[in-house]
């Protein structure tokens, strides 16, 4: 199984939707996606589609974080978004028996099978320790 993380924004809504179709249309392997959102209802109809495409796509949950408590520093007038603080909150979201996780930025497009990449560097942690 592949394991990939997103962290954004509603902004990058449609990056993120055609990032996932490139990872998906040169997968063979199952896959899961775990997607940090600042808004997860303004994808849920993307990710109803990507269920019914693909059928290696075993799993893609959205999860928001609870701001109230939070003050994300430095973004007035920064290229910096508050999405890219969430990838702070991974550990708190993601699942603890997912045991490797890729994460991605939204504006990245897959040209090949990142299967046996993946499979090669989660080798070489295990073996590593």
């Amino acid at each position: 199984m592949i394991n990939i993380v997103y962290a954004c924004d509603s902004n990058y809504n449609q990056q993120l939707n055609n990032s996932i179709n490139s990872i998906l249309k040169k997968c063979p392997e199952d896959v899961s996606i775990y997607i940090i959102h600042d808004k997860p209802v303004s994808f849920e109809e993307r990710k109803l589609k990507l269920i019914k495409k693909y059928p290696t796509l075993k799993r893609i949950e959205l999860f928001s974080i609870n701001k109230n408590d939070i003050k994300f520093p430095n973004l007035k007038n920064k290229h910096v978004s508050e999405a890219t603080y969430y990838r702070l909150f991974i550990e708190e979201l993601i699942p603890s028996e997912v045991d490797f996780l890729l994460y991605l930025d939204a504006d990245i497009i897959c040209i090949k099978n990142l299967a046996e990449h993946y499979k090669r560097i989660v080798d070489q942690l295990k073996q590593s320790e």
